[in-house]
């Protein structure tokens, strides 16, 4: 990953921060995602949590530009490897809100990521869960 480990723990945060809580699940998967990127755990779960300080009290239009001005220095060929981190933290918990649905469209949008491949990348991770919930 080219991009900055602290605007990926932005877009992290706001995966974490999606439904309003943090579980454990999540925890584990944001450590998991330290892993894959090769980022030093304890200090992306540092960012991500100084990231959820921000994102956690924002409403929509404040998280959209948000997004919007973190992703100005994300490379543009991590942005889909980013948008599936952020899938996976939104699954990690066992279930799938329309919250959370729309923050990954906002993230998505903020990537400069197509809203048809993201929903797409959506459908793949959650055909990948049958146990997923999915709350309408």
């Amino acid at each position: 990953m080219k991009t900055d480990m602290n605007k990926v723990a932005a877009f992290i945060a706001t995966a974490v921060w999606a439904d309003g809580t943090v579980e454990e699940a999540e925890r584990v998967a944001v450590g998991e995602i330290a892993d894959a990127l090769g980022f030093d755990e304890k200090a992306f779960n540092e960012a991500v949590d100084k990231c959820g300080e921000i994102v956690k009290n924002l409403d929509d239009e404040q998280l959209k530009q948000h997004l919007i001005e973190t992703a100005v220095d994300v490379d543009e060929d991590d942005a889909e490897t980013l948008l599936e981190c952020v899938l996976q933290i939104i699954i990690s918990d066992g279930v799938l809100a329309a919250d959370e649905v729309s923050d990954v469209l906002l993230v998505a949008d903020a990537l400069g990521v197509d809203t048809d491949r993201a929903v797409l990348m959506l459908a793949d991770v959650v055909k990948t869960e049958p146990e997923l919930e999915v709350e309408l």
